[in-house]
């Protein structure tokens, strides 16, 4: 089974004991997660008067409920702590009433689990404490929430090692030893900070797991930075070695895979509950981050092939030439699980809308590609189809509207921009900036800076940053469109746009000939092509002024992105047929990525169109895919080929770059023959998913997306 394992992902090094790497493929297996299916959220029928009680109330008693029901897994013997309940991994919290979820739960947010690495939780409600002297009676009630939930917490802990200690006890020497360690390793945290790199594993784990538990489904942010002094003290005093230490980290990432249950999840595919990594970058001094655990993670997922967290590297000045090499030997492997970022770019742009210097330096991200500061920031985002906007009110070409004439170009554009600008201005107008409180949130309120000084709730403009994110799709397709009216109608004079609008009224029947010529003769985003790419700026540029003219109020930031998250699909049914040639129902762009077809100048055209934008004004983020076969990066040559291109997006001021290594022709194969193929994983938006566990358009999307001409 191992051998076939490890042929399967591709002549990976091994470095892991064997033991390790059969625990891993028990997980990716689905052993873990198809165990949880049978366990039943909690029933809040046994609370007398649950439904008459307030809502905050209501909250704390599911956390605590689930705190001391839950089931109990030792799945590895060097970490403790498990999301147990099958309704969390639905973005539940998993508490019923009368069979149905109390509440939902939280995500796109990264945690301040470095803030509870350095205090324990005991620093935690020493400072809520000290709080409550200066409350009203109403701070109160949220304030003994949050203490609730620290003594939840604590039960939780307290279960499991009264569990780890019964298990001692039944357990013959060798395995008694491994559960000595375990209960040694767990016993002093998270209520105190760790002492050792083990603990320190331990605890961050354990908050995660907890976090987890109750539905949540956070990023863990920064772990190098969090980790990486624990490591060093202890290799200096020789109380561990890396080998020992890369073992520590691959049963993390092991114990992250519990929720896989190699079926359909979301119809987006499984491993998509949000446990990002970010790794490098500088810290809030400027320091350079990289030590012994950025390269022992980086070694754990190349070996292991786990792609349930989504690793970011951030790239600055300073990345050393190791470092490079490290991601390229990851990513020549393929599954999409590291991307990266260009820190000064995300940096400036942070700065630019107001976070002060110090902050700005410790972003991570959240469920995607968003950045945020890690356990400070309430982050929320609205999808919006621009292509869809442009084809109802500009050119009337689809819903119940009729089509629009425009004396000239310029006229055009501007109708368009001024349907940009009415779109922003009425999500600002009816988004309530200053507050979004519909669900109790005091356990995050536990991991983020700002709750407890403000003695308000997460989703109740407690944290430090509330960043609401206008995420805009579909920008190629508006610009390839602009481009080929351009050139059909007000530069060539082929036709009239009236004519051309009744054409995509008409899906292109009869109009074939056309077709391929707006197909095929015109020079599209994503070539390299300055007429192109400065259409697409130009589309970048009013989208960007349009956000711009509703500033930071208060500790709230409206921010610009540009992102699709996969949701092309639904948005096909939306649109009607391009000017460039696309037809009804074809999916388009993926965020910031060209128009499936349109690219053919290879991966280096692509990003240096992508990189003429002024990236430092993509505060809310956005994301370049691009794919390579794999028979371009075999050797030390294609090693060399992806550590350039990722060089050059950084030298041209990309923003966030995803590389997928993978053959179009492989996705078909296992779209055919699914059970050959059950662990390849693919990027498919900001997350990688095992490919079997994709619904078919899902995978269609996946694979038109890797038959484009790169």
């Amino acid at each position: 089974m191992l051998t076939e394992f490890y042929t399967v992902t591709g002549n990976r090094p091994v470095r892991l004991s064997e033991d390790t790497r059969r625990l891993a493929l028990r997980a990716l297996d689905a052993e873990f997660g198809l165990d949880i299916k049978a366990n039943l959220p909690v029933n809040m029928e046994e609370i007398q008067g649950f439904k008459q009680l307030p809502r905050l109330e209501q909250y704390t008693l599911c956390i605590e409920q689930i705190a001391s029901q839950a089931p109990l897994r030792i799945l590895s013997k060097k970490l403790a702590g498990s999301a147990s309940l099958d309704l969390a991994s639905f973005h539940f919290l998993p508490a019923t009433y009368h069979g149905e979820p109390v509440f939902s739960s939280l995500s796109h947010l990264t945690c301040g689990f470095d803030r509870i690495l350095k205090t324990g939780y005991r620093g935690v409600r020493m400072q809520i404490k000290e709080r409550l002297k200066t409350a009203t009676e109403e701070e109160k009630l949220f304030l003994h929430s949050m203490l609730r939930c620290l003594d939840a917490a604590g039960v939780f802990h307290q279960r499991y090692l009264d569990n780890i200690k019964g298990l001692m006890e039944t357990a013959d020497e060798k395995n008694r030893g491994e559960y000595e360690e375990l209960y040694h390793n767990l016993k002093n945290v998270p209520e105190h900070p760790p002492k050792s790199f083990r603990e320190a594993v331990q605890s961050l784990w354990f908050q995660f797991a907890f976090v987890r538990l109750c539905g949540n489904w956070p990023g863990i942010g920064r772990i190098d930075s969090m980790l990486g002094e624990y490591l060093k003290n202890d290799l200096k005093q020789g109380v561990i070695t890396l080998d020992e230490a890369r073992e520590t980290i691959a049963h993390f990432f092991i114990m992250g895979c519990e929720w896989i249950k190699g079926e359909f999840c979301w119809g987006s595919g499984d491993a998509q509950h949000y446990q990002n990594l970010v790794l490098s970058g500088c810290d809030s001094d400027g320091n350079l981050i990289y030590n012994e655990v950025t390269d022992l993670v980086l070694e754990v997922v190349e070996e292991m092939s786990i792609s349930d967290f989504p690793i970011s590297v951030r790239l600055n000045k300073d990345t050393p030439d190791r470092l490079y090499r490290k991601i390229a030997d990851v990513m020549k492997h393929g599954c999409g699980v590291v991307a990266v970022y260009h820190e000064d770019i995300c940096i400036r742009a942070l700065e630019k809308i107001g976070y002060p210097l110090c902050d700005a330096r410790k972003f991570a991200n959240d469920g995607c590609w968003e950045i945020q500061v890690p356990g400070e920031t309430n982050f929320s985002y609205h999808s919006v189809n621009f292509l869809g906007l442009f084809q109802e009110q500009v050119l009337g070409v689809v819903g119940e509207g009729t089509s629009k004439d425009y004396d000239s170009f310029e006229e055009l554009y501007e109708a368009y921009e001024m349907a940009v600008q009415s779109w922003t201005a009425n999500y600002v107008t009816n988004t309530n900036l200053d507050q979004d409180y519909h669900t109790p949130g005091s356990l995050m309120a536990v991991f983020t800076a700002g709750c407890i000084e403000n003695a308000r709730d997460y989703l109740d403009n407690g944290p430090h940053y509330v960043m609401k994110s206008i995420h805009a799709g579909g920008f190629p397709d508006v610009s390839n469109s602009l481009l080929a009216i351009k050139e059909l109608v007000y530069d060539k004079k082929m036709l009239t746009l009236a004519e051309l609008l009744t054409i995509l009224r008409n899906n292109w029947e009869g109009n074939e000939y056309l077709r391929q010529y707006a197909l095929n003769k015109i020079t599209y985003f994503g070539n390299d092509d300055d007429k192109a790419d400065t259409m697409f700026r130009r589309v970048y540029d009013s989208f960007c002024h349009a956000v711009s003219l509703y500033p930071k109020k208060g500790n709230v930031f409206v921010t610009p992105g540009i992102s699709t998250f996969g949701r092309e699909i639904e948005w096909r049914y939306t649109h009607g047929a391009t000017a460039f040639g696309a037809r009804q129902g074809d999916i388009l762009a993926s965020n910031l990525a060209p128009t499936p077809g349109t690219d053919k100048a290879g991966v280096t055209a692509v990003i240096k169109s992508a990189c003429k934008c002024v990236m430092t004004k993509m505060s809310g983020s956005t994301a370049l895919h691009i794919r390579l076969l794999p028979s371009s990066v075999r050797g030390e040559d294609g090693t060399q080929a992806i550590i350039s291109l990722l060089r050059g997006f950084y030298q041209l001021g990309g923003f966030f770059l995803q590389l997928d290594v993978i053959d179009g022709s492989e996705l078909q194969k296992a779209q055919e023959n699914p059970e050959a193929y059950r662990n390849l994983s693919v990027r498919v938006s900001g997350w990688s998913a095992r490919f079997i566990t994709l619904t078919k358009p899902w995978q269609d999307m996946i694979i038109a997306r890797n038959s484009q001409g790169l």
